[in-house]
């Protein structure tokens, strides 16, 4: 079954608050009671093109499940990080009740919960034994498969795709058929940028309110959650996924947690969230597999959406990343980003006019036209760019693309990347 780009892009309408903006449904999860509620900072469907997705160029699809390959399980590696003194005393005991648990759990389950939820077991045991298991990515790898426990214990299966999130806590989590709940990190992140933003709308003295909390809350929450890989600070993905298997990292998911790091640091006066933002930075430093840069003819580099396909080049992720550099490049002062963004402009001001057809958006380079939602998306990242640079390639494509709405007969408002 075809996986659509919409796993990924399913947290940018959600980057900041809009006007334009739609609420969603997500499913509130809250032990054995599961509602369906609206919600602002969660994207609606219909403003993200949910539909018709998988005619697009650059579709994903799960990948098949490889064969188990010989290593260590998830035990041997608890085991040899306890020894090593790599997690915190407790941890170890902690994280193998998890672990028991599921396993547990699934033998009580009707076969379709049971596959569910085997699927989340297996994708941990597969990452452990390709040596990826490692103590920063425990946290969150764990805290998926408690959120999976606890979900198939009691609720079936909701459509495919489906925003979930848990009573007591801001994070978003997306199910995908097979492979059980998986934390949405861009979500997230896109979450915690439409709340810092709301918060930094009210004068210092009112910052004390619900939508400020919840943005503090979220950003320490992505910090608790991080992963190091390759020498930075990432939001993976741990779903198998159009040939990339588990852990993966987004472009656009640190793009848009750069963002909303750099702006809390600001509207909080929180350094060491500015901090965070810097690490991140480095993925667009390191080439795939790893990080995201790809070296281009001209000098200049391209910053992919996902690090295991360097050959998919999107304007929108590639838009969206260079904002985030921008912006941690502007409050920082530091020159190294400074450098990354030039690259990065120097790279998308020479491939812009190439997503152009003259009549509408182009998703990828050699690929089909964008959907109206993503020609809307890449208009409005890259109206962003306009705004922060005053270019004239990006301003210019950004009236033409709104133009072209127009032509079509759209809405030419903004979506809600609030950039």
């Amino acid at each position: 079954m075809k996986r659509t780009v919409w796993l990924l892009l399913v947290g940018l309408s959600v980057i900041g608050p809009s006007a334009g903006a739609q609420a969603a449904p997500v499913l509130r999860v809250d032990g054995p009671r599961a509602t369906v509620v609206e919600d602002p900072s969660i994207p609606a469907p219909g403003a993200l093109a949910e539909p018709g997705l998988g005619r697009a160029p650059a579709t994903a699809s799960r990948a098949r499940r490889p064969a188990r390959r010989r290593g260590p399980t998830v035990s041997e590696v608890l085991d040899r990080a306890d020894r090593r003194g790599s997690i915190r005393a407790g941890q170890q005991s902690d994280y193998r009740t998890i672990y028991a648990r599921a396993v547990s759990t699934r033998r009580s389950l009707t076969p379709g919960r049971a596959s569910e939820l085997g699927g989340a077991i297996a994708n941990l045991r597969g990452i452990a034994a390709r040596g990826r298991l490692t103590p920063s990515r425990m946290p969150v790898l764990f805290l998926m498969l408690h959120r999976n426990t606890n979900y198939w214990r009691w609720h079936g299966a909701p459509p495919d795709r489906t925003s979930v999130e848990f009573a007591g806590s801001p994070l978003v989590f997306q199910y995908l058929r097979g492979e059980g709940l998986h934390f949405n990190s861009l979500a997230t992140a896109g979450r915690a940028n439409y709340f810092v933003r709301a918060c930094a709308s009210n004068p210092p003295a009112k910052r004390g309110g619900a939508r400020c909390t919840l943005g503090r809350t979220l950003l320490d929450e992505l910090t608790r959650l991080a992963s190091r890989r390759s020498g930075f600070t990432a939001w993976e993905y741990f779903v198998d996924f159009d040939g990339g298997l588990p852990p993966w990292s987004s472009g656009i998911a640190q793009g848009t947690a750069i963002q909303a790091f750099t702006r809390g640091s600001q509207v909080y006066r929180e350094r060491s969230y500015l901090a965070t933002a810097g690490e991140a930075v480095g993925a667009f430093a390191r080439r795939p597999p790893d990080g995201h840069q790809l070296l281009l003819a001209d000098g200049g580099v391209h910053y992919l959406i996902y690090s295991f396909a360097p050959r998919l080049r999107v304007l929108n992720a590639f838009a969206q990343a260079l904002n985030g550099i921008h912006d941690y490049a502007r409050v920082s002062g530091s020159p190294e980003a400074g450098a990354l963004f030039q690259a990065g402009d120097r790279g998308l001001r020479h491939e812009s006019r190439r997503y152009d057809t003259g009549e509408w958006s182009r998703y990828s380079l050699r690929g089909y036209e964008s959907s109206v939602d993503y020609h809307r998306l890449a208009r409005d990242a890259v109206e962003g760019l306009c705004g922060r640079t005053g270019v004239d390639v990006y301003c210019n494509t950004a009236r033409r693309f709104t133009s072209y709405l127009r032509r079509r007969g759209y809405s030419t408002e903004p979506g809600s990347l609030g950039l």
